[in-house]
């Protein structure tokens, strides 16, 4: 079960979290990028190397970060959180996007698996992808 320290299922998680159509992120308790698939990187136009590591923060519309900071604490208390956001792209582009996040333990590190779709597009493509490349 996602969550428990049994990690049978991560292997299920790991395959669909690399052909997923839909962005995928795994964001730590400190709001830090972990993880991103392929899908989350064309999302936003940044290589997934240069994405982990960084403030999810910095991927919202400056408008919309004193919601993130209160949403945060909600997914805390409630383990899960779901809504609406303005994301800026590496082009300066708005995309608007509806989310999911849930807390979950993977690879013995607690996360936030946050999946992410532009709103009116949600996707059901079952398409191979590719891992996310370093190279834009």
């Amino acid at each position: 079960m996602p969550g428990s320290s049994d990690a049978g299922w991560e292997p299920l998680f790991w395959s669909v979290f690399e052909v997923s159509a839909n962005p995928v992120v795994l964001v730590d308790q400190d709001r830090v990028i972990v993880d991103v698939n392929a899908t989350g990187c064309e999302l936003v136009g940044v290589p997934r190397d240069a994405m982990i590591g960084m403030l999810v923060d910095q991927f919202v519309a400056p408008h919309e970060r004193t919601a993130v900071a209160a949403g945060w604490r909600e997914l805390w208390a409630t383990d899960m959180w779901y809504g609406e956001r303005d994301l800026i792209a590496a082009d300066s582009s708005h995309v608007h996007v509806e989310y999911a996040a849930r807390i979950g333990e993977i690879g013995g590190r607690q996360v936030r698996c946050w999946s992410v779709w532009r709103s009116g597009r949600w996707s059901m493509s079952l398409r191979p992808r590719r891992p996310c490349s370093s190279a834009s």
